[in-house]
Parts: C-alpha cells; sequence; structure tokens
C-alpha cells in the first residue's frame, strides 16, 4: 500500500490548500490520517487507496507527468533499423514504448484498476486490457522501457515485438478489425445481464476468424453455429441448434424444441451464429427469444445486410445497439499490415500492394494471404521479394483487365 503525505495533496481536486483545512475535509470523507518520518519531524500521510477516486486519478497523473525518466542511449545501428521498418511498425513500436513508459512510470505500488482507468484515459481502451498490458510488462523484464522519443531505438523495436509471435500461414492476426471485434466480444461476456452482439462486415475482413479465436478461448462456455441458406426460419434454426447438442427435434413443436435448448444451453454462456445474415425475420425474432429465455449471451455474425436486418427487428434493436455493435464495410490498410508482420513483405510497398487486391472478387484478406503464399512459392520460399510478389499478383489475377500489379 502506498502512503501519500497530506502536503503533496494540497490542491488537487477539491482538497484546500490549507494544510489544516485539507485534514478537515479528509476527515469529513472518513480518510483517516497517520503519521510518517518525515524532515524536520513528523508529517501527516494518508493511503492512497483510501482517496476519493478523482483525488486519486489526479494524483498519479501528477506523479507519473513528474517522473524523470532515463532517456536510454543512442544507437546509430538500432536507429537505422528502426527507420527502415515499415510505417505501421515503427508507429505500433512507438505507441507501445509511450506504454510502457506510462506503466513503469507508474511504480509497482498502483493497483490494476487505477493502473487501467488511467491508461485507458490516455492511449483509449481498444488494445490495452489487463492481460495484454500485463503481458508487455511481463515481457519486457530486464529491458530498459525508460526511453525518450528519439533515443534507444533498439528498445523501441523490443517493446513493439514485446508479444510478438511468428505467425504461419493461416494463423489468427491480431489486426485492427479483429481487435475492435475482442472488444465488443469481451464487452459482452462481461455484462452483468445477457445481450446480444452483432458483428457485421464486408467479406474477407477477418470476422469469422476473431469470432473463432474468442469463442475457442471460452472452451465448454461458448459454441458457434453456422446458419445455412435456407435455414433461416425459427423451425430451421431450433433443428441446427439441436443438431449441435446430438439431439432431434423430429416431432417437437416449436415451444418444446425452445424449452429443450434453454436447457441444453444453459445460463450464462456465449451462442455464436455465423452467417446470421441468412436468418429470416421470424428466425432472428425467434433466437433473440431463446437467448432472452436462456438467459445466455448470443452473437450475431454475418455481412454487412446483417445490421439493416437487424435494425428492423424491435426485440433485436436496441439490445444490438447497447452492446457496441462492430460494423466493418471493408479491409483496411493497418489490416493488412498486421497480417503481413514479421515476414518479408512488411514494407511500404508491398502493403500497398496487397492491400489493394483485397477487394477482388470480394477475398478480403483471403486474397492478400494467397497473393503472399504465391509469392513465396516463386521465390522457392526463400526470401520472397516485391518482384516475387508482382508477379504472384499477376498470376492469381488481381488486377484489373491484366494492368500491372
Amino acid at each position: 500500500m502506498i502512503g501519500v503525505q497530506v502536503r503533496q495533496l494540497l490542491g488537487t481536486s477539491g482538497i484546500p490548500v490549507d494544510r489544516r483545512h485539507a485534514g478537515t475535509w479528509l476527515r469529513v470523507r472518513g480518510v483517516k490520517t497517520f503519521k510518517v518520518p518525515s524532515r524536520g519531524g513528523d508529517a501527516d500521510a494518508v493511503l492512497l487507496s483510501d482517496l476519493p477516486e478523482a483525488v486519486r486519478q489526479e494524483y498519479l497523473l501528477k506523479h507519473i507527468n513528474g517522473q524523470e525518466l532515463d532517456p536510454g542511449t543512442y544507437d546509430d545501428a538500432a536507429h537505422e533499423g528502426f527507420l527502415q521498418a515499415c510505417v505501421s511498425r515503427r508507429e505500433r513500436a512507438e505507441r507501445k514504448a509511450e506504454v510502457a513508459r506510462f506503466l513503469v512510470a507508474m511504480g509497482p505500488g498502483v493497483k490494476w484498476p487505477d493502473r487501467l482507468r488511467l491508461v485507458h484515459a490516455k492511449f483509449g481502451v481498444m488494445g490495452h486490457s489487463q492481460p495484454r498490458l500485463k503481458a508487455l510488462l511481463t515481457r519486457l523484464k530486464g529491458v530498459e522501457a525508460r526511453l525518450s522519443e528519439e533515443t534507444n531505438m533498439a528498445q523501441h523495436l523490443r517493446i513493439a515485438n514485446a508479444d510478438f509471435r511468428p505467425r504461419r500461414p493461416g494463423d489468427f492476426a491480431h489486426t485492427e478489425t479483429a481487435q475492435d471485434i475482442l472488444h465488443s466480444l469481451e464487452m459482452l461476456r462481461h455484462r452483468q445481464e445477457p445481450s446480444v452482439a452483432m458483428i457485421a462486415g464486408a467479406p474477407g475482413v477477418g470476422k469469422t476468424k476473431a469470432l473463432q479465436s474468442f469463442l475457442s478461448a471460452l472452451g465448454h462456455d461458448a459454441f458457434r453455429l453456422e446458419v445455412a441458406n435456407g435455414e433461416g426460419r425459427p423451425s430451421g434454426v431450433a433443428y441446427s441448434l439441436l443438431r449441435a447438442f446430438g439431439a432431434q427435434g423430429n416431432g417437437m413443436s416449436l415451444p418444446a424444441m425452445k424449452e429443450a435448448l434453454v436447457g441444453y444451453i444453459g445460463r450464462g454462456r456465449m451462442v455464436a451464429l455465423d452467417d446470421a445474415h441468412n436468418l429470416q425475420p421470424q428466425g432472428a425474432d425467434w433466437v433473440a427469444a431463446l437467448a432472452r429465455d436462456g438467459e445466455f449471451n448470443l452473437v450475431l455474425c454475418g455481412g454487412l445486410e446483417l445490421q439493416h436486418q437487424v435494425n428492423k427487428i424491435a426485440s433485436l434493436r436496441s439490445r444490438v445497439h447497447a452492446s457496441r455493435p462492430v460494423c466493418i464495410k471493408r479491409v483496411r490498410r493497418a489490416d493488412v499490415a498486421a497480417l503481413v508482420e514479421g515476414t518479408a513483405f512488411a514494407t511500404d510497398a508491398a502493403i500497398k500492394a496487397l492491400h489493394a487486391v483485397a477487394p477482388f472478387h470480394g477475398g478480403g484478406l483471403r486474397n492478400v494471404q494467397a497473393a503472399m503464399d504465391q509469392a513465396a512459392l516463386f521465390s522457392g520460399n526463400d526470401c520472397p521479394t516485391l518482384e516475387h510478389l508482382s508477379w504472384a499478383i499477376r498470376d492469381l489475377k488481381f488486377v484489373p483487365n491484366g494492368g500491372d500489379a
């Protein structure tokens, strides 16, 4: 627990600047003071955890901003390597270094709820969950994170790669779109009352990959079902869900199937319906009622048309819009940069070329991965170049009317 001298709090978030009045202010709010050794005698102090949240946050920010952090050492080779990295990687390096410096400046005594509030206020929520921040600190052990903006570029790159693992073709990539989806799913999972989340997006933006990654971490507490074309009526959805549990619905009425599914699924679990744009309005309304009666979280994942379908169904519209809906209209350049991270294609020129192939035939990131794989084959799997990538793009016909890649 951290003790703070009262004199350091004077004028903070409404605390009077006069010490005697400050003591009265603290006592009225139930904050106990105690004596600590100080120059010239004892001084009044309080526990940081006992202070009102507004005071605690303001004090911590002042403390962090006032830290004199070691700027590190300049390294010509490291600086040159940093400048040769693609723009997205440099930006990621600098952003992670800034977050790391911020965490280090807090010191080890600040509790995680306070750390999260401060980080989220300064850097935003996305990509800064407690597990990710803990992983950053854990993997940075032995790395000096107290960096200036323009020195010690080797450390910047080590920070950028602190949570990096080589990604094989087909592996899940933490793209910006994926992080957006995972954030909404994480919020859904921690809501006090079961609700409905919607993920609508163009083909190939990574919706299903992100959904599968999240659900696999939940194990038996979640499962995913694809809604096939033609099975979007209430009975079709009910039969498909029953088959997922090894049961048959032949001869059962819809109310009977709903009752059975409430028992099979169980309260508090998560059910994800992929290709949910295949749901008919009555089917979507029925599954929303099932989720409400069964008290489980429901995820509807599908094409861009899903958002329009949801808005037409009263039982879904308000619940979905209260659960941070996600809508992705196209593959973002930053998503391509994340996909090629750590490969020979992590250059500005390659990322630009790969981003350009994403829209063809609605392939999205599948086109990007196919072009990378083909370029690797052309190179004999030995450090493919931009030329190999251009050949691959032309060979896959990802160019308009036979144009140049």
